[in-house]
């Protein structure tokens, strides 16, 4: 909906993952509102922990390779399956 995009945005911006908390309880843990959210405030925060708490394992794989690319840490290779990875690029680059 228009109303959870505009709070997605919020959280993005701010990187407040109580507008995160409240998706997951109000729409479910699996919704793409949810997970995207999270991965968005996770990269905001610089937080790779926030990572974990995303219950789509395709979205988890992209937050961990996102931030780890951003800090250009491969040590976070080990930790995500090369299958369930959407942002081959990134991957790629920091991991092969």
């Amino acid at each position: 909906s228009e109303q959870s995009i505009c709070y997605s945005k919020v959280a993005c911006a701010t990187g407040d993952v109580s507008i995160c908390e409240m998706f997951e309880q109000e729409l479910s843990p699996t919704y793409s509102s949810t997970v995207l959210c999270y991965k968005c405030v996770a990269k905001k925060n610089d937080d790779i922990s926030l990572c974990e708490t995303i219950k789509d394992n395709y979205v988890k794989a992209d937050c961990y390779i996102d931030i780890a690319y951003a800090r250009n840490d491969p040590s976070y290779c080990s930790k995500v399956d090369p299958n369930m990875i959407l942002n081959k690029q990134y991957y790629q680059e920091l991991c092969q």
